[in-house]
């Protein structure tokens, strides 16, 4: 497989991550709370909170920086034994991010 190609099969997961989590949260944007709850304690209630712009812009700004630094890495690694390793675990990481973001609406209620 190429350099470029395996570059791509790390870079799209994560543009897929992106366009889902932008595209479910501004058509859910009105519905959401003015602070939406973004980390929760072991017994599953919330103990942490954010605007919904702010939530916006961090999760996407999480996964836009997490896909460029895996497909970075995947460009750099090009024919080392551990390059499809590296793009592997970035899609992986998108997938992994990308549903709980895109979810975020509906766990997003105080």
């Amino acid at each position: 497989m190429t350099v470029i190609r395996r570059c791509a099969l790390t870079a799209v997961p994560f543009g897929g991550a992106i366009a889902a989590y932008v595209g479910i949260f501004l058509a859910s944007y009105d519905r959401l709370p003015g602070r939406i709850a973004t980390h929760f304690s072991g017994d599953g209630g919330a103990d942490g909170f954010m605007s919904r712009t702010a939530a916006l812009w961090f999760g996407s700004g999480l996964l836009v920086g997490l896909g460029l630094l895996f497909t970075v890495l995947t460009l750099v690694s090009k024919e080392s034994p551990g390059a499809r390793l590296t793009a592997a675990v970035g899609a992986g990481t998108a997938v992994t991010l990308g549903y709980p973001l895109a979810s975020i609406h509906r766990w997003g209620r105080e």
